[in-house]
């Protein structure tokens, strides 16, 4: 049994390993790439540390691709995802609407979330190829990861304290004016970019992603 166990888990972990980084690997070095931009009223990092970057780099040197873009890819969802940090800094500047409060959970919460994307990722990484033919099933995939991970999900947000709304699943309409919202909502859509990382690695795109915030597109396998 325990020998079984084993290589179900070596196989799951070559799985992950095979599709490419880990989605928190590129969170990583574009919140650094982020935080490094000046904007008026704000300073960009005087020195960046290079420990995230390396391992990303790492990452994509050792990476076994299912897609023709591999790493031009990564790049790409990186500085699409460094874009909508930047714009999320910058609107805390000017966005009277953006609670100081909630711009700074979103950030503490990316701190203490790296278990439930960890648990996230994994999940959707072992599913089998029929989980990405389509949006819906990309849709069922992502809901079936987040009640997977319920646990770790829930002791980061105990963690900072976070009463707000879930941000998986989070509705701008039904929830936006609660408090915490802005936060579900940030939150809400670096998960959307984790989800749509992933199937475009496995070259199938995402139309929830694609209709709320910008990401860049894969080559399918021929």
């Amino acid at each position: 049994m325990f020998v079984a166990f084993f290589v179900a888990a070596l196989t799951a972990g070559q799985a992950r390993a095979d599709v490419g980084p880990n989605f928190t690997n590129v969170l990583a070095v574009a919140r650094l790439d982020a935080d490094c931009v000046p904007l008026v009223g704000a300073t960009g990092c005087t020195a960046r540390p290079m420990a995230a970057q390396l391992a990303l780099d790492e990452a994509v040197a050792r990476a076994t691709w299912r897609i023709k873009t591999s790493s031009s890819y990564v790049a790409a969802l990186r500085a699409s995802l460094s874009q909508y940090l930047i714009e999320q800094r910058a609107r805390r500047l000017v966005d009277r609407s953006l609670k100081a409060a909630d711009y700074e959970h979103f950030q503490i919460a990316l701190n203490v979330l790296t278990p439930y994307y960890s648990c996230f990722e994994g999940h959707i990484r072992t599913a089998a190829d029929a989980a990405f033919i389509s949006s819906d099933t990309i849709d069922k995939l992502g809901n079936d990861a987040d009640a997977k991970c319920a646990e770790p999900k829930r002791a980061a947000l105990q963690r900072i304290g976070y009463t707000g709304p879930d941000f998986h699943g989070f509705d701008p309409l039904a929830d936006g004016e609660k408090p915490g919202s802005d936060t579900a909502e940030m939150l809400m859509h670096i998960e959307q970019f984790a989800i749509s990382y992933n199937a475009a690695l496995r070259g199938a795109r995402w139309r929830n992603a694609i209709a709320t915030v910008v990401v860049p597109t894969s080559t399918r396998l021929p």
